[in-house]
């Protein structure tokens, strides 16, 4: 049953880099104040936008100004870059337009194959961005051109999986972020 291998695929998350993204994005976006980028496709830009909701709000509650863009969720600018360049470059582009160095893309993919997602990878690493990834299965090219990457190893073809673990690593990753500069409601 699908519940079941999602439970047993988050025992093997390794806890220690779910702790060091949050870290990381916790330092670079909300401390020093640098922009972070999320994209992804499909149900990896399902995953994106809600993740850049959920740290946009932590944003606002803390009366900070967090620049956290969704890359792509622009519907206009997306299929315009994708009619006069080419739909590989629909993250990259924006990337190249709102991104400086030291900012952070997160970079979300199943299949870590997607040349859209690759050439976003690619901009960010030329530009001085600091890249992290989620992935999910085995032999992905993007687990190796990101700084930093949680990689599933999940055989190809499993999405549902892969998503749904993706899913909870960036929940915990936003609940740990809260915790630590947010004080507790129910205290």
């Amino acid at each position: 049953m699908h519940f079941q291998r999602v439970s047993e695929q988050l025992q093997n998350v390794d806890t220690d880099l779910v702790n060091s993204f949050a870290s990381f994005i916790k330092t670079k976006i909300f401390l020093e104040g640098k922009s972070l980028f999320v994209c992804g496709n499909g149900g990896s830009f399902s995953i994106a936008s809600h993740f850049t909701t959920d740290l946009s709000k932590i944003g606002i509650d803390l009366g900070n100004k967090c620049k956290i863009v969704c890359l792509g969720s622009n519907n206009s600018l997306s299929t315009a870059i994708s009619n006069d360049y080419t739909y590989s470059w629909i993250f990259s582009k924006e990337l190249s337009n709102l991104g400086n160095s030291g900012d952070v893309l997160f970079a979300i993919s199943s299949s870590g194959l997607s040349s859209n997602i690759l050439t976003c990878v690619e901009t960010a690493n030329a530009l001085g961005i600091n890249t992290m990834s989620l992935v999910g299965f085995k032999d992905s090219k993007l687990a190796v051109s990101s700084n930093l990457t949680i990689d599933l190893m999940l055989k190809p073809g499993d999405y549902e999986l892969a998503e749904d673990v993706h899913s909870s690593i960036c929940h915990s990753v936003s609940l740990l972020i809260k915790g630590s500069l947010l004080p507790d409601p129910k205290k």
